[in-house]
C-alpha cells in the first residue's frame, strides 16, 4: 500500500473532523487528524537504515522518492509494546507539521474516521504514562473500545528528538 492520502474539503465533510486510525498493539488505537497525516506507506525493513546514537524508539531512516525520513516505532515511543524486531515490512505514516516531516510505523493503519468536534472528550487528567503525554483527547465509541486522539505537533516536537535523549 503506496499513496498519498486524499483530505477531503471541509464542504465535504461540513463541521466533522477527519482522522486517520492507527492500531498501535492489539489492544490500542490511536488516530491523529488527517490534515498532519501526508502519506501512508508499506515498505520493507530492509529500506530502513539503522542509526547509532537515537532513541531506542527510533528504527532509522528511509529515502522515499529522494526524500529521507526519519522513521519511529510510534507504539514504543507511546510506551507501549514496540513492533516485532524482525519485521519484514512497516507500514508507516508520514506526518508533518509544518515543514518537519516525520514517519511513524504502526500496527496497521484503520482507514479515516469522520467525527463530530462535541464528541471529543478531554484526555485523562494526571496521566503519567507516555501515551497521555501525547494525547489530544479520547472518544468513547464503545465502553469496549475508547480511540486515544494524538496531538500530531506534540508528537513531532517530541523532546525524545532533541540532541540530549539520543542513547
Amino acid at each position: 500500500m503506496v499513496g498519498t492520502l486524499p483530505v477531503p474539503s471541509a464542504a465535504a465533510t461540513g463541521r466533522e473532523q477527519v482522522y486517520l486510525r492507527l492500531r498501535l498493539d492489539p489492544h490500542t488505537v490511536a488516530m491523529v487528524e488527517m490534515s498532519y497525516a501526508k502519506e501512508v506507506l508499506t515498505v520493507a525493513a530492509q529500506r530502513i537504515a539503522p542509526m547509532p546514537n537515537v532513541p531506542t524508539c527510533v528504527l532509522g531512516l528511509l529515502n522515499q522518492r529522494s526524500r529521507v525520513y526519519w522513521i519511529v516505532d510510534l507504539p514504543a515511543m507511546l510506551g507501549l509494546r514496540g513492533l516485532e524486531a524482525k519485521a519484514q515490512s512497516y507500514v508507516i505514516s508520514i506526518l508533518q507539521v509544518d515543514s518537519m516531516p516525520l514517519g511513524f510505523a504502526v500496527q496497521e493503519v484503520m482507514g479515516v474516521l469522520r467525527l463530530s468536534p462535541e464528541i471529543l472528550q478531554e484526555p485523562w487528567k494526571g496521566g503519567k504514562d507516555q501515551l497521555s503525554q501525547y494525547a489530544q483527547g479520547h472518544v468513547t465509541v464503545s465502553e469496549a473500545e475508547i480511540l486515544t486522539v494524538l496531538d500530531a505537533k506534540a508528537l513531532l516536537r517530541s523532546p525524545l528528538w532533541s540532541a540530549d535523549h539520543a542513547r
